[in-house]
């Protein structure tokens, strides 16, 4: 199926398709597809987000009319657990004036998430008591801003109602 960095033999994937009609759907498919990707790995399988490059098998999955297929979760056992990449500072992705400790520990973990291409194009703001995330321009920042704001939400111990 994959056919970018170090694929081989792909067989299993999740393939994340919605309604076109749906205005957050590459948000809501970062969000829900981290929350299977972190289950996989609990139970010991290796995963990575493919975006564009993959081959599409026929009759492997269905897009049907008004749905988009926004991306697919390769799923197996890699070679290695994978690489640590390169992160950010706090400071350089966040803002937040007397913000408490739970905000920086959801920071520290929204570092942690995985962004397509390891470029953590987002941005989080504490304000009166609840958090603004931003995403940046690039491929799939708006699937990453949903995955970035499930790793804030496990690292802060906050739930959805901490978003602004």
């Amino acid at each position: 199926m994959a056919h970018y960095g170090k694929f081989s033999g792909v067989r299993n994937y999740l393939a994340l398709v919605g309604p076109k009609s749906e205005r957050k759907l590459d948000e809501l498919c970062g969000y829900y597809g981290e929350q299977l990707v972190l289950a996989a790995q609990e139970m010991g399988l290796n995963t990575c987000w493919v975006g564009l490059t993959f081959k599409k098998v026929p009759d492997a999955f269905r897009v049907y009319t008004g749905e988009k297929l926004v991306l697919v979760i390769a799923v197996g056992y890699g070679e290695t657990q994978g690489t640590v990449h390169k992160s950010k500072s706090a400071e350089s992705v966040s803002k937040g004036e007397d913000a408490p400790e739970w905000f920086t520990r959801g920071v520290e973990a929204a570092l942690l998430a995985p962004t397509a291409i390891n470029q953590q194009k987002f941005f989080l703001s504490y304000y009166n008591g609840g958090v603004s995330a931003k995403a940046g321009l690039g491929p799939f920042s708006k699937v990453d801003l949903g995955i970035v704001k499930y790793h804030f939400e496990l690292g802060s111990g906050k739930d959805r109602t901490v978003w602004l």
